[in-house]
């Protein structure tokens, strides 16, 4: 990507070591979290989409989840990808699959 053709608010940040790739994306993680506890609806899509966007210009692409009705032993929800970690599940006709340009942005 030319990186010189995109206005600076659309500058992908490639350069990251994995260490602080790591850290990045734990923080989005907690920011997706935060977002969930938000009282107003507005306050968890401002924070999701600043999520969004950091996300974008670190390369990093969301993992859609949904819940799984079941919980660990320590009472926590077990979360998976739509089609199952390894996509080896069947999907409904009807299931929103995220595509390419949905994960980023």
């Amino acid at each position: 990507m030319n990186e010189e053709n995109l206005p600076p608010e659309r500058i992908i940040y490639t350069n990251i070591d994995a260490d602080t790739l790591a850290l990045i994306e734990v923080a989005l993680n907690c920011m997706n979290t935060l977002a969930d506890a938000q009282l107003l609806e507005q306050g968890r899509d401002d924070i999701l989409t600043i999520a969004d966007e950091l996300g974008f210009r670190f390369g990093i692409a969301a993992i859609e989840l949904e819940d799984t009705g079941e919980v660990d032993d320590h009472g926590e929800k077990i979360y998976k990808p739509p089609g199952g970690v390894f996509n080896d599940e069947e999907l409904d006709d009807d299931a929103d699959l995220p595509t390419a340009s949905d994960t980023i942005n």
